[in-house]
């Protein structure tokens, strides 16, 4: 079992992991393509990181998004993350 079919059954199996965002722009982006396609979804948070620089000290917070779709949903999300 992969972490994606894990995190999935957190949703009782209804939903797919269509996209892993590392980034808040990036969570966002992908998130206003599926709200203009008219795709509901989910997102989870798996981590907040902070990434070093260099060893001196801490840079920017990093986040990862996880967004579920519905299963039935899974390709329109796929074609709209892609446009």
């Amino acid at each position: 079992m992969n972490i994606g079919d894990w995190l999935s059954g957190l949703f009782g199996g209804k939903y797919s992991l269509v996209y892993t965002a590392l980034s808040d722009e990036e969570c966002m982006r992908i998130i206003g393509k599926l709200r203009d396609s008219g795709v509901k979804y989910k997102t989870k948070i798996r981590g907040i990181y902070a990434t070093s620089t260099r060893g001196f000290g801490w840079g920017r917070k990093q986040s990862q998004y996880d967004i579920y779709v519905k299963k039935e949903d899974a390709c329109n999300a796929n074609q709209a993350i892609r446009t």
